[in-house]
């Protein structure tokens, strides 16, 4: 097998590996942020009815009620504020 960075087919391979733990990270940090998210509107009084729901058009995060009002939240979780809060 090649050394990674030296041409040829094993470095498509080390290529998808790096892709593969790297999506990973960011699933994990997804995850975080879904369930700090959740853990605060519930503590300002919303009833969380879903989390990742999915339909034929996309995806929400988290489908939540407060006051006769259903929400749907996308949760955008960053590792710093470099390129400004969300």
């Amino acid at each position: 097998m090649a050394r990674p960075g030296r041409g040829g087919g094993a470095s498509s391979i080390w290529r998808a590996l790096g892709a593969l733990f790297t999506l990973a990270r960011f699933d994990r940090r997804g995850r975080w942020g879904e369930k700090v998210a959740s853990r605060y509107l519930e503590a300002v009084g919303y009833e969380i009815l879903a989390t990742n729901f999915r339909v034929r058009g996309g995806e929400a995060d988290l489908i939540c009620a407060k006051d006769g009002v259903v929400v749907a939240v996308e949760v955008k979780s960053r590792q710093s504020f470099r390129f400004g809060t969300a």
